[in-house]
């Protein structure tokens, strides 16, 4: 019967809040760049509440007597926002997958064949000290 390394535990206490700093730091560095392009799209003469959400500069677009380029500004600076922060992410992503490969190259795959000591008897094999299993 397989058992567990004895350092599982202790990779599983280091892993989630791994994961779980990351997403944050994702999250947060993901929206600051889709933001700051967003505003950076907007026009300065655009009333102040449009830079803070689309939504916001759309609500400011109804009241406008052309909000309708306001409204086309701001969606389009959304996207353009969505865009750039993907790309971002991809970089990143392709940044991280570079560094894994590179350092973790030397260490060998881990091989799916079970060790030998760990390996579950089998009926026509037992241990020298132990009577062989009885077929019923």
């Amino acid at each position: 019967m397989r058992r567990a390394p004895e350092k599982a535990g202790a990779a599983a206490a280091t892993g989630q809040p791994a994961y779980d700093l990351g997403l944050a730091l994702g999250i947060a560095v993901t929206g600051s760049v889709a933001v700051a392009v967003y505003r950076a799209g907007i026009p300065a003469d655009a009333p102040p509440q449009a830079r803070d959400t689309l939504g916001a500069a759309l609500a400011a677009a109804e009241r406008l007597p052309n909000g309708t380029e306001l409204i086309t500004v701001a969606r389009e600076g959304f996207t353009s926002g969505l865009q750039v922060a993907a790309t971002v992410n991809a970089g990143f992503a392709l940044v991280i997958a570079a560094l894994v490969m590179t350092l973790l190259r030397h260490i060998p795959p881990i091989s799916t064949a079970a060790p030998e000591e760990d390996r579950a008897p089998r009926g026509d094999d037992h241990l020298p000290d132990q009577e062989p299993a009885l077929n019923r």
